[in-house]
């Protein structure tokens, strides 16, 4: 199956890193730049859905899911993890309760 997202049909979307495809339902989760802001959103054929927040104003390099479907992200020396991104719904404007991803860690290293 294959499936392409037009930046003409998603303008709000300025970027897009540290993807992963959940095993829970087989679809990518990104950290995507939404207006400028990132967040953790549903990234497949219907588009971008937003789902959860990032825990700061900055977007991630990397991210993959473990088996049980956490998904894990990290930035720098900082790592996240949410639980359940399957299932939630997405959203195109972000609600003011959306859940935020935890931040689990700090290795103290810094890229670069």
């Amino acid at each position: 199956l294959h499936w392409s997202l037009k930046k003409a049909d998603h303008p709000e979307l300025t970027a897009i890193n540290g993807c992963g495809i959940s095993p829970k339902d087989n679809i990518a989760y990104c950290i995507a730049n939404i207006s400028a802001k990132p967040f953790l959103a549903r990234v497949d054929k219907n588009g971008v859905a937003i789902v959860a927040k990032t825990p700061d104003d900055e977007g991630a390099w990397s991210a993959s899911f473990d088996e049980a479907g956490v998904f894990w992200a990290n930035r720098d020396a900082t790592i996240w993890k949410f639980e359940g991104a399957h299932e939630l719904a997405g959203w195109s404007e972000p609600p003011a309760d959306l859940p935020v991803m935890t931040v689990v860690g700090n290795t103290g290293k810094q890229h670069g």
